[in-house]
């Protein structure tokens, strides 16, 4: 294997893990935010935190998978 692409790679995959991350984040500080301030509707943002908790991270998977398939030299 091509040591460049492995390293581009490993640099796609942990950029991509790095925005779920900050995302998911960003989704619960808003929710605790919006939880002191009494702001109606604030359960609808826990409840989109607690789903993006499952969906982020499965949707980063989804593309590492889609990325593997169309360079089949990196793994």
């Amino acid at each position: 294997m091509n040591p460049k692409r492995e390293q581009r790679s490993r640099q796609v995959k942990r950029w991509m893990a790095v925005i779920g991350l900050v995302i998911i984040a960003a989704l619960y500080l808003i929710t605790l935010v919006l939880s002191f301030l009494r702001v109606p509707g604030s359960e609808r943002w826990l409840m989109a935190a607690l789903a993006s908790t499952v969906v982020i991270p499965t949707l980063i998977w989804v593309c590492l998978w889609i990325y593997r398939l169309l360079n089949p030299d990196s793994k």
